[in-house]
């Protein structure tokens, strides 16, 4: 089955091209396919007119921006059809054609949305490597060389010769708003805790999680006025359109029952928010013996230029919003990839590329069932731990520790890690990967996540 569906959450070739047409026309982008590798070009659908594309040959699909979030198809040379695109007055409508099957029509999009939207492209073929692509609002396109593919069918539909599976992730630009300033932090276990107050509705601590892709409030932060919207996930297949519940994903599974509202405004410390969007949950479970109302994400945090976490001694820190970077000397830097909301940087473990996600809101480190046998983990005598994430569920782990993690241009001696079986990193693409937590605090005092620059820097 071909189907493709669009999740409404929150989620190498030479033919590279750049720059956008006129306004009214259609610019769109084509996932070609050479003897060379992928490749994706722009293509131009005049104002008015209609072009019809097969796949086969160099053709293999569109890249269209569907939505925010994450949409996915599989391209079956079993099962060709046509893909018919009419252009009119900037708007792109797209027709399904198969053979034996009614004609579906796929979501309208409008071509001024494309310059609002970042996407990334995982393209995993049947035969051969795996290609990721970062389509850039300007028309660019470049290679993500950090962070590995993401398929988000993760097998369940199988490849034949000649198959194609190809996940969009889709992400609207975040404009530095110039919000500048800061907010206390403190230890609740092993949370980032700040305070968040929103007027009109409630005051309570959150935490500072860089491993959120979104934030989140439980249902009672909320003013009594605000419009709540379900989240759902749209799937457009052969058999038609289904509405489906959206969920959150969390690091035993998925969060069921999650909304969506947009906040008029919040205050943390001194910074200000406007219009936020934000995940609204009717409760969220006991943290670390804390009455915890929300999660403060990336989001949000990447409406400054920098973010800028500081850890003192007593569990006390700082977090800091700014347009510019620190001038002081890093002792580590680290390039990162933003996916699905998250930072991607690539460790190395005695030269096993291990892709990581930042997650400030992990107690500990933690890597995979899979990454451990790959590296020969020793579990250690104590045993490990149990962690639970907002969908309640209990996931045990064991204790080990690396040796050597190399980071950027630095490494971490002596790293220990808690070893799983961690949904959140299925569902990424990530199985042999793992999360940096909180036991970074062991070796440096502060992180800033330059957003632009995609580069974390740690000091000591």
């Amino acid at each position: 089955m071909r189907a493709l569906t669009v999740a409404l959450l929150l989620i190498a070739g030479s033919m590279l091209a750049s720059g956008w047409a006129a306004a009214q026309d259609c610019p769109v982008y084509l996932l070609q396919r050479s003897e060379e590798g992928f490749g994706i070009r722009i293509h131009t659908i005049g104002d008015g007119q209609m072009e019809a594309f097969i796949p086969g040959g160099e053709f293999v699909a569109f890249v269209i921006p569907w939505s925010p979030g994450q949409s996915g198809e599989v391209i079956q040379t079993a099962r060709p059809m046509t893909q018919a695109v009419r252009c009119q007055a900037g708007t792109m409508e797209t027709t399904v054609m198969e053979k034996g099957a009614e004609p579906r029509t796929l979501p309208a999009v409008e071509t001024s949305a494309l310059k609002t939207y970042r996407m990334r492209v995982s393209v995993t073929p049947a035969e051969g490597e795996a290609t990721v692509f970062i389509l850039e609002p300007d028309g660019t396109v470049a290679l993500d060389t950090v962070a590995p593919p993401t398929d988000m069918f993760q097998g369940t539909i199988p490849l034949e010769p000649g198959d194609v599976s190809v996940t969009t992730e889709t992400r609207e630009v975040v404009r530095h708003s110039g919000i500048e300033g800061q907010a206390r932090l403190e230890k609740g276990g092993p949370y980032l805790l700040t305070r968040l107050s929103v007027p009109g509705g409630g005051e309570g601590d959150v935490i500072v999680d860089l491993g959120a892709g979104s934030t989140l409030l439980s249902h009672e932060m909320l003013p009594p006025d605000i419009d709540i919207e379900a989240l759902v996930a749209e799937e457009y297949g052969p058999e038609g359109v289904r509405t489906l519940p959206g969920s959150v994903g969390a690091f035993g599974g998925t969060v069921e029952g999650i909304s969506r509202a947009t906040v008029p405004s919040f205050d943390i410390g001194d910074l200000h928010f406007n219009e936020a969007r934000v995940s609204v949950m009717p409760e969220l479970p006991g943290i670390a013996g804390r009455d915890v109302k929300g999660i403060l994400g990336n989001d949000l945090l990447q409406r400054a230029a920098v973010t800028r976490i500081s850890l003192a001694g007593e569990g006390r820190g700082r977090l800091e919003l700014s347009s510019s970077p620190s001038t002081s000397q890093p002792a580590l830097e680290v390039p990162f990839s933003m996916v699905g909301g998250l930072i991607v940087v690539e460790g190395s473990i005695e030269g096993l590329a291990v892709p990581l996600i930042l997650d400030t809101g992990a107690r500990s480190s933690i890597v995979s069932e899979e990454a451990a046998r790959s590296l020969q983990l020793t579990p250690l005598p104590e045993g490990g731990d149990t962690f639970r994430g907002l969908d309640g569920q209990a996931v045990e782990t064991w204790g080990a520790v690396i040796p050597t993690l190399r980071l950027g241009d630095g490494s971490l001696d002596s790293l220990y890690v808690n070893v799983a079986e961690a949904a959140v990193l299925d569902r990424m693409g990530l199985p042999g990967g793992g999360l940096l937590g909180q036991n970074l605090w062991e070796y440096y005092s502060t992180l800033e996540v330059a957003w632009e620059e995609e580069v974390v820097r740690f000091y000591r």
